[in-house]
């Protein structure tokens, strides 16, 4: 550390202030690809450092999940607590699909976050002033919401992808009788509806009330709480539903229901339009 501190310096004193040692390369391009002209595209440019970051985070995290399974079963039989969490008894025969739920939930808690930065682009494009640039020329406010809200689907469902192939790949390598993947990737793909709803409540306030989309993270921690520590709380049912991943129907543990499935997306949906119907008609400010 002090070596490279002393060089640091030395490197410092020999080269003009505002420019650095290495020559200039070419720079960037004079004019952006056709991808940026479309609204999807330019939501997609502004967000995809943390959407990528977030996807490498929670495919690894999945893939430790992974590599600790084997060992995991025999750990939470002889703990009440996990067994609590996970929601399985004493006398369970089968944990690793029950697990595997939890996990799945708990990373979808996190796949909430790049949800929550790609919604809230809108509104913090909109404090720096720079929304000015695009809605004062022809493009229309549906238009660009709809940009964002197409990119929220996405990330909602790629976050819940990496995790299960994150998992199954690890799993599958160390597991002597791993859960098939089919239903590790069903049972990921079950938690997509609360992170539609996540986006829909911040579409919703990015539309009416922008400065209270801070709400968004206060509900998510008491999400990840619920997910995390409800069980071992023995917190009741309708506490564990005020957020929507307490809504979920904890499958294959619990029956599937398409009815409530379809029914947390249309909610989600509905909140989008909401919000973007009120981000039509309001005014843009800094």
């Amino acid at each position: 550390g002090v070596i490279l501190m002393v060089v640091g310096f030395a490197l410092g004193g020999l080269r003009d202030l505002g420019r650095g040692l290495l020559g200039q390369g070419r720079g960037r391009r004079a004019h952006g690809s056709v991808f940026l002209g479309g609204e999807w595209g330019l939501a997609w440019r502004l967000t995809r450092g943390p959407i990528l970051g977030w996807g490498i985070a929670i495919f690894v995290m999945a893939a430790a999940f992974g590599s600790v399974m084997g060992q995991m079963e025999d750990f939470i039989m002889s703990n009440p607590l996990y067994q609590a969490m996970i929601g399985v008894g004493a006398d369970a025969t089968d944990i690793v699909a029950p697990l595997l739920v939890t996990l799945m939930l708990i990373t979808a808690t996190m796949a909430a976050i790049p949800v929550l930065t790609t919604a809230h682009k809108l509104a913090s494009e909109e404090r720096l002033g720079r929304m000015d640039y695009l809605l004062g020329k022809t493009v229309s406010r549906w238009r660009l919401f709809l940009g964002y809200g197409i990119l929220v689907v996405l990330v909602a469902v790629a976050m819940q992808l990496l995790a299960a192939v994150g998992y199954w790949m690890v799993a599958a390598t160390i597991m002597t009788d791993p859960l098939p993947a089919s239903m590790v990737f069903k049972i990921a793909l079950n938690a997509v509806p609360a992170l539609i709803v996540v986006g829909g409540l911040a579409f919703f306030l990015v539309g009416w009330a922008k400065q209270l989309t801070w709400i968004n993270w206060g509900y998510l921690g008491l999400s990840f709480l619920m997910v995390y520590v409800g069980g071992m709380l023995n917190l009741p049912r309708w506490a564990m539903r005020i957020t929507p991943f307490g809504m979920l129907q904890r499958w294959p543990q619990e029956d599937f229901s398409l009815i409530l499935w379809l029914g947390m997306i249309a909610v989600g949906a509905v909140l989008a339009v909401l919000g973007a119907t009120a981000y039509r008609r309001r005014d843009i400010i800094n």
